[in-house]
């Protein structure tokens, strides 16, 4: 072997070698140096979530303080409800759907909930129907031409039919 190969091949060698020491040394410094900046970025992120986006945080209810709740409004709604009982209700397109598709639909959307022993579901303003599992949300059923928008009637009409329901605005909740 020429001379300079060899010197070449022994400058290499101790380049890596002096750069794998080196990184030992270094790494901890790196890691430190990028938990100080998440640690220092996480509260303005906070700040720019909560405040300049207006982020809102949901406290979920039980049903208990819901039904507390409810039991002061419930006089108001009723009276909302007088004006709309001199209307046909045959005339009403979601008593239509509740009628001709709907509650059957829910009711075996139910059944086959209750039966694999789920007590409660949700229905989206799309008509999806959802449970909860231990993986997270799964689908459970859909209701063809669901009046979603209408879910404050929907959910009247599942009352008198014997089903726990509350509105909460992008969900029916729905139990026995």
């Amino acid at each position: 072997m020429n001379e300079k190969k060899v010197q070449k091949f022994i400058m290499v060698f101790l380049m890596c070698t002096a750069g794998a020491v080196m990184l030992q040394l270094a790494a901890p410094m790196i890691l430190g140096l990028i938990v100080n900046a998440v640690s220092i970025g996480i509260p303005f992120a906070v700040y720019y979530l909560l405040i300049r986006k207006k982020w809102r945080i949901r406290i979920i209810k039980s049903s208990e303080e819901k039904e507390q709740s409810g039991s002061g409004s419930g006089a108001a709604e009723e009276g909302l409800d007088d004006g709309n009982n001199g209307q046909d209700e045959t005339d009403n397109p979601v008593y239509e759907w509740y009628t001709r598709c709907g509650r059957e639909r829910i009711k075996a959307i139910s059944t086959n909930i209750f039966a694999h022993g789920k007590n409660e579901f949700w229905i989206r303003t799309d008509g999806v129907c959802n449970i909860r599992t231990p993986k997270g949300y799964r689908r459970a059923g859909n209701l063809p031409g669901y009046p979603g928008a209408q879910a404050n009637t929907i959910t009247e009409y599942l009352k008198q039919d014997g089903f726990y329901a509350v509105n909460d605005g992008r969900y029916i909740y729905v139990s026995r």
